[in-house]
């Protein structure tokens, strides 16, 4: 009795540390900072939680958040991921023209920032789970402190109205951990 308690407790502990492993920086359920192109509401068709952000419409930066206080990702240099749901309505449009998240460390896009282009991602319509490698994003204005995470943007311009939504935007070393 007193060995399956333990392994029991083992096996919880262990389960505890592996989905501990993920910093969330934000998971969609407020629109508190938020801002875009198009107004950003929320969406109770969300992935994990109660809501998703939406932004329906025809814009170009369709997300956007600077975090006060930053956060700390535990990520070191440009090891690690980001990982996000997105939604998408129309997947050809973003196709036609592909856009990118950027995050940053300065509160702006330009500077101290790393950038990603949704051209290399297998988009389809709806809900997509999205994983970038930091190591393969692009430097712009500096590198990108991942002690210091206070700026998210997603672009998209399109020409015709397209829905996109976001949810639980989080960070992690190990790519299995936002799977």
């Amino acid at each position: 009795m007193k060995k399956s308690i333990l392994i029991t407790a083992m096996f919880l502990c262990a389960l505890s540390q592996s989905n501990a492993q993920a910093v969330i920086a934000d998971r969609g359920e407020e629109l508190k900072g938020w801002s875009g192109k198009t107004p950003v509401t929320l969406s109770e068709d969300a992935k994990e939680g109660k809501y998703s952000l939406q932004s329906e419409g025809i814009g170009e930066f369709r997300f956007r958040k600077v975090f006060e206080p930053a956060i700390n990702t535990t990520l070191e240099g440009k090891s690690g991921f980001i990982g996000f749901w997105l939604f998408v309505s129309d997947v050809e449009v973003v196709k036609k023209s592909p856009g990118f998240v950027a995050i940053s460390s300065s509160g702006k896009l330009e500077l101290n920032s790393h950038r990603l282009s949704f051209k290399d991602l297998e988009l389809k319509n709806g809900w997509n789970k999205v994983i970038l490698e930091l190591s393969e994003q692009s430097n712009k204005g500096g590198d990108f402190d991942a002690t210091h995470f206070n700026y998210f943007i997603l672009f998209q311009k399109t020409d015709v109205p397209v829905t996109f939504k976001i949810d639980n935007i989080r960070f992690a070393k190990d790519k299995k951990d936002l799977q």
